[in-house]
């Protein structure tokens, strides 16, 4: 089934020259075409829905598994409800004032278990994806520096060490999934497709 071409919903392949730029810390812009990124965007109106989350569940997982051998996982704000889920000790949070980001190994079980995470959400920007290496810290708060996030500002300022990476926005429903090239990928995206509920 061929995806569905509708105003809050669109795909940017950057193998068609299509481009999507993304905002980093500071403001500056980065080309996910130059950087071979494939964005899957998905922003509800008030209108029905097409998707829920679980929906996109299968692309984020082969995405993640296809295209690096570390997950992560953020959140922001890490609020003290959220801290007391049972769900949330399962991960090794490394925290900042107000987010966190945790690490596990790829496979199937891993990725499914984190993904239920996202269903905890009430009003939290999360971020899971794939990447070589753990993300170097944040820095310091200064006198001039800005508070910053694990959030996808921030994480994209390392951009060659991730391999997938979805925002998911509990309070809107909003969905977009970063992802590198990889061979199922195109028969993935006519899953979700197909998964169009109206």
């Amino acid at each position: 089934m061929a995806l569905p071409k509708e105003p809050n919903f669109k795909v940017y392949d950057p193998r068609r020259g299509e481009e999507w730029k993304q905002t980093l810390v500071g403001g500056q812009l980065l080309s996910m075409r130059d950087q071979g990124f494939v964005i899957v965007d998905y922003w509800p109106g008030r209108r029905k829905r097409l998707f829920e989350l679980q929906d996109f569940e299968d692309l984020i997982a082969s995405s993640m598994a296809s295209t690096a051998a570390l997950g992560f996982i953020s959140v922001a704000p890490l609020t003290k409800e959220l801290k007391e889920r049972d769900l949330m000790s399962a991960v090794q949070w490394t925290q900042t004032r107000f987010s966190a980001i945790g690490y596990f190994a790829v496979d199937s079980e891993n990725i499914r278990r984190h993904l239920a995470l996202l269903r905890l959400a009430s009003y939290e920007d999360w971020v899971i994806g794939s990447c070589n290496v753990r993300f170097d810290d944040i820095p310091k708060r200064g006198v001039l520096r800005p508070v910053v996030d694990w959030n996808i500002e921030f994480l994209f300022t390392q951009v060659g060490n991730i391999g997938s990476a979805t925002l998911y926005s509990s309070e809107t429903g909003g969905i977009r999934v970063y992802t590198r090239v990889y061979p199922s990928l195109d028969e993935q995206l006519q899953r979700l497709g197909a998964r169009r509920r109206r």
